[in-house]
């Protein structure tokens, strides 16, 4: 016992050269000294032979086969080794061997979230993070694999918990900001990304993140000065160069921004939001022809990258060229690219071979059975073929891991009503029982609600960030704005948004509570908020559509025209209930219809089906709508007040 304990104070003061001469001594004498084979082991992993630690932890293992102890080691030496699956097999033996372990929990939950198997790696990570309350990274670690799982609110709670165990945890600092952005929250983000470059200011993805938010801000001067610094940090860092080519844009320097996008695409030609944004950035300047050079050249550079070839693909399928986008997905699922292989079941699906395309999905699905999309995206094939039993099946898994997924909420319903369970269906969308349809009242401090909506219009109609028929918007014969109105400095915007905020409180406290349905279920303590403002001229519309990533969205109608009389009596109108697809339903799902009069106010699900029928004027229709986005959902416990919070960049 002397000898081990005096090899074991050589390893621990870190002099691993004595520690392995003095436990090879004593296995001299006694080579089945389970204790010293293990700490042995542990010596080699430490100096990086892999193989000889392997070895000497297996010779251990024979000699105390239920050892939780040298399970752990063994799992950390063959994750080192990127044996995933066996390491994660050894810690779940160490988990059998001492169940309530939370060192081992965590571990075994990093290895399920590497695996992207989220549904088993979250109940892990929350067993260790409780019992490993006072380490940040533990919590950390939980907030990473939430936010994965697409459940930001309770991403954020875990990211506050690391921060108030270490206020220098510039990781769980950023990720919050991350969150915080994405919900509209933009002065929280603001906040946390200063937080996290306080602690690291060399933190580029933090830097390039703050850039980003302020960009939303409108502080367009402020965001191009951090981004400058950012990248003199990182010259060569293509998020920063990418949110750079978005500020110049907005500054009306579209030359400047195309050079940024080029930048961003040379240090990584895989940046596939620069390659959007640069298309996007051509096409404005009337360049349509080169809007697909950069994909077209990285993909010559690379002609057997499957990514590259996904990529490609889906700008061409943006472009409306579905031969070529269909050859480029065919290549990258050859090459083993799982999104390409989902993006061309997709494409198979909606054509000429459906069958062949839910051949693909089911394969992209098996490969990645925990990620929602690829549910979702065979739930829609299934429904366009008619088999509703099927679509429901598929919701039901993305909805396992985020019972909260709106599409997949949507396609569901869609789901029951083809299967025959209309119960089911109509029970999920009762646009009778979910669909407000109020008065915003005269804001606080106004003369009037007529006088306020005509001051309300003209701050919209000069708003600069407007564009017409943007893409992959519903909007057809109109303008809309970007999605951050609430954050514009008018008077009358910000008037708007308290007198909504006062409706709002009102309207989430008259919720029921403990009922299943899953809209009350999702009611948010704390929210965000998505906005923007559209102008529709004669013959516009909007096209059936759902908001994925809201929990409650709304339109407040500021102006509306005369219509005039085109054979239709619900011409102009908000109508909820029609699906963007046509289904073999033998029994159609209710519609409800809403007339727009100025000073009305529209709350319904996310995940409800809307649009706007066209309608002939001589004048516009303005709204504002918006989504109320989830910060943090009742029973997902509380975001503290104080100060907010590299993993994940802004979207």
């Amino acid at each position: 016992m002397e000898r081990l304990a005096e090899a074991l104070a050589a390893h621990q003061a870190g002099n691993l050269a004595a520690a392995r001469r003095l436990y090879r001594a004593l296995l001299d004498d006694r080579p089945d000294h389970v204790r010293a084979l293990q700490l042995l082991g542990v010596v080699h992993f430490q100096e990086g032979d892999l193989t000889g630690a392997i070895r000497l932890l297996d010779r251990a293992l024979a000699g105390d086969p239920g050892s939780a102890s040298i399970q752990r080691h063994r799992g950390a030496v063959l994750l080192a080794a990127d044996q995933v699956e066996a390491a994660g097999e050894a810690f779940r033996l160490a988990l059998d061997a001492e169940p309530g372990d939370a060192e081992t929990s965590f571990n075994l939950g990093l290895v399920e979230r590497r695996l992207g198997r989220l549904d088993r790696a979250i109940p892990l990570l929350e067993q260790a993070a409780a019992g490993l309350a006072g380490h940040a990274l533990s919590h950390y670690e939980l907030g990473l694999a939430l936010q994965l799982a697409g459940r930001g609110g309770a991403a954020a709670v875990a990211y506050r918990r690391a921060v108030a165990v270490d206020p220098d945890h510039a990781a769980a600092h950023n990720n919050l900001g991350v969150l915080l952005q994405h919900a509209g929250d933009l002065e929280g983000a603001v906040a946390a990304f200063r937080r996290a470059t306080a602690s690291r200011p060399d933190f580029v993805e933090a830097l390039s993140n703050l850039g980003c938010a302020l960009t939303d801000q409108g502080k367009l001067g402020f965001a191009a000065a951090v981004l400058q610094q950012a990248l003199a940090v990182a010259p060569g860092h293509a998020d920063a160069w990418n949110n750079l080519g978005v500020v110049r844009q907005r500054n009306g320097d579209p030359g400047g921004a195309v050079a940024a996008y080029r930048a961003a695409l040379q240090h990584d030609p895989l940046a596939e939001r620069a390659h959007e944004n640069l298309a996007e950035c051509l096409r404005e300047l009337g360049r349509d022809d080169e809007a697909l050079d950069s994909l077209r050249t990285a993909a010559a550079a690379r002609p057997q990258d499957g990514r590259v070839q996904t990529l490609l693909g889906r700008a061409l399928k943006r472009a409306g060229d579905a031969p070529a986008a269909l050859a480029a997905f065919r290549i990258a699922s050859a090459a083993g690219d799982v999104d390409g292989g989902y993006e061309l079941g997709m494409v198979l699906a909606a054509g000429t071979a459906p069958e062949d395309g839910i051949a693909h999905l089911r394969r992209a699905v098996a490969q990645r059975p925990d990620h929602p999309p690829f549910q979702r995206g065979l739930a829609l094939a299934l429904l366009a073929r008619g088999d509703g039993a099927g679509a429901v099946a598929a919701c039901a898994r993305a909805l396992a891991v985020d019972r909260f997924d709106q599409e997949a909420l949507a396609y569901q319903a869609l789901g029951h009503r083809l299967a025959g369970d209309t119960a089911a269906a109509d029970a999920l969308t009762d646009g009778e029982r979910w669909v407000q349809v109020l008065e915003l009242g005269t804001p606080p401090g106004e003369p009037d609600l007529a006088r306020f909506n005509h001051s309300l219009a003209a701050e919209l109609r000069a708003l600069t960030s407007r564009r017409r028929d943007p893409t992959y918007q519903s909007i057809r014969g109109g303008t809309q704005t970007g999605n951050n109105l609430f954050t514009e400095p008018s008077a009358a915007i910000q008037a708007f948004r308290t007198a909504l905020e006062q409706r709002l409180q009102a309207f989430m406290a008259s919720l029921p509570q403990g009922d299943g349905h899953p809209f009350p279920a999702g009611r948010p303590s704390r929210h965000g908020y998505r906005s923007w403002s559209v102008i529709l001229e004669s013959g516009g519309w909007h096209t059936a559509h759902i908001h994925p990533e809201g929990w409650l969205s709304g339109v407040y109608y500021v102006e509306v025209p005369e219509f005039e009389d085109d054979g239709d009596p619900d011409a102009g109108c908000l109508e909820l209930g029609r699906p963007a697809m046509t289904l073999p339903l033998d029994t159609p799902p209710p519609l409800r219809v809403v007339p727009p009069t100025p000073g009305r106010l529209v709350l319904f699900p996310s995940f409800f089906w809307h649009g706007v029928r066209p309608f002939r004027s001589r004048g516009e229709r303005v709204t504002i709508a918006f989504d109320v986005l989830p910060l943090a959902r009742i029973g997902e416990g509380t975001i503290s007040p104080g100060p907010p919070g590299e993993m994940l960049k802004t979207p």
